[in-house]
């Protein structure tokens, strides 16, 4: 199903906007002052943190599940505190918080009828064709007596991925929707992910999987402690940060060169981040380690920046025999952003 960009409030309102959202528990801080808006219909955006970052918190706070301490929370133009009307703005919405809870003793299909009632959806022969198309697609028992509670863990995950499908939504909103799954399960749910955003699904989803993040999503939000990092376009953030190679000929010129940079990165850390030699413990990865050759420095700067990095060797004399330039993955982004001090206020509005 082909979705079109309309609200309730008018075509111009984003399908997802939080505002300055913070949450408290009584005295600990779930989420604080958090700002994102999705308008883009098809776009798929991820909610990335340690555990108790306030991903999930987030995700609840969208949904209406809990109330912002202060802020404010809409989905497509409604707010979330209008008693009246957020109902028509989330049945536009399909979700699956944390691990889904069905009728233990009810089969997959019955449960999904049971699902379709509760969403005012007819019980007619499309909304069973309905049914039928999700449990074949998440391969799911389409016939037969299996109750929920013989179900595996994978099985249970993808019949609530199945029914937040159920009324077609416009917006998906998963929590960990891999969990429980083997890699091949994790393929198929790529692949259905992929394709309902190509029909126009904006999808929004936390998860662990950053292989998976970096192959699906548009947009990441990174979030510490409650509060945000950094948020941007993945290609776009994985061009800020790289490995730059430079191989010297001799340990000499390697260590006068090591001596600059490790300089430059002290005086500039927003330009080259960390400076170390390959091989060393401190390598990006152990299995990338260069150990058979020495005369070489890894530097974690821009990609983009290699030029630069040559002209500032140059013109103290240090030409390097070759410079080789090495893309980091979202992996290695999320470890170096989460290792260091979560923000303050002002840092994280800056990064909206």
């Amino acid at each position: 199903m082909q979705h079109v960009a309309s609200t309730p409030s008018g075509k111009d309102a984003p399908i997802v906007r939080l505002e300055r959202v913070t949450r408290r528990f009584q005295q600990q801080i779930a989420v604080e002052n958090f700002s994102l808006e999705i308008a883009q219909p098809g776009e798929i955006v991820g909610l990335l943190g340690p555990n108790g970052a306030g991903k999930t918190t987030v995700l609840r706070l969208l949904l209406g599940m809990l109330t912002p301490t202060s802020g404010s929370v809409a989905l497509f133009g409604v707010p979330m505190t209008s008693a009246v009307r957020r109902g028509e703005a989330l049945r536009r919405v399909g979700a699956l918080i944390e691990a889904p809870t069905f009728y233990p003793y009810l089969s997959g299909r019955d449960n999904l009828r049971v699902v379709s009632l509760l969403a005012g959806l007819p019980e007619d022969r499309e909304t069973e064709q309905r049914i039928s198309q999700l449990l074949e697609r998440l391969a799911l028992p389409v016939e037969g007596p299996v109750a929920f509670k013989q179900y595996s863990l994978g099985m249970k995950q993808r019949l609530g991925i199945a029914a937040a499908l159920l009324t077609e939504p416009e917006l998906l909103v998963l929590d960990e929707p891999t969990n429980g799954l083997d890699p091949i399960g994790i393929v198929h749910l790529r692949e259905l992910l992929r394709s309902l955003a190509q029909q126009g699904t904006t999808i929004l989803l936390s998860s662990h999987l950053l292989h998976e993040v970096q192959q699906l999503c548009t947009r990441v939000v990174l979030l510490k402690r409650g509060q945000v990092l950094i948020q941007g376009e993945v290609s776009r953030l994985l061009q800020t940060q790289g490995v730059i190679e430079v191989v010297y000929e001799t340990p000499e010129a390697l260590d006068a060169a090591e001596a600059l940079l490790q300089r430059t990165a002290q005086e500039q850390p927003a330009w080259i981040r960390q400076v170390r030699r390959a091989g060393s413990a401190a390598s990006v990865s152990s299995a990338e380690a260069r150990v058979a050759d020495p005369c070489v420095l890894q530097i974690q700067a821009p990609i983009t920046s290699s030029t630069e990095i040559c002209a500032l060797l140059a013109r103290h004399a240090l030409y390097p025999a070759e410079i080789r330039r090495r893309s980091i993955s979202l992996e290695q982004f999320f470890l170096d952003q989460a290792s260091e001090p979560a923000p303050t206020l002002s840092q994280a509005q800056r990064a909206l």
